[in-house]
């Protein structure tokens, strides 16, 4: 029943647009239990695939989320706010990498590193 239900959420974030507009998604396993480290209200992302490993949890955007070699290699976000969120690739948001939609979650290219992070203007 949690594969069918992950597979649902998933299927469901699909039609509804809300996975990364410019990072297209991969396949990795997506356990409904890993999603919901992620607090209400606030913006998650991981450095592993389907919510898992390391957790960055966001309320408010960040200009810098560290020097480029610390930078995260994000692999699954989820966006628990009522705003669009954009990824970019430099600080101070700059080079879009691409945008999750209210309550959207996703599984990313396994490079995908973020440098700064936010509700989209």
């Amino acid at each position: 029943m949690l594969a069918s239900r992950a597979a649902a959420l998933l299927a469901g974030a699909v039609m509804a647009g809300s996975l990364f507009a410019a990072a297209p998604a991969v396949a990795g396993p997506v356990s409904p239990d890993a999603w919901n480290e992620c607090p209400a209200s606030r913006f998650c992302m991981w450095t592993g695939v389907g919510g898992t490993e390391r957790i960055i949890i966001l309320q408010v955007g960040d200009p810098d989320l560290g020097t480029p070699g610390a930078r995260p290699v994000v692999r699954s976000a989820y966006n628990r706010t009522d705003a669009r969120w954009c990824l970019y690739r430099s600080t101070y948001y700059r080079d879009l990498i691409g945008a999750v939609n209210p309550g959207g979650l996703a599984n990313l290219r396994p490079s995908t590193r973020v440098a700064s992070v936010r509700p989209c203007p």
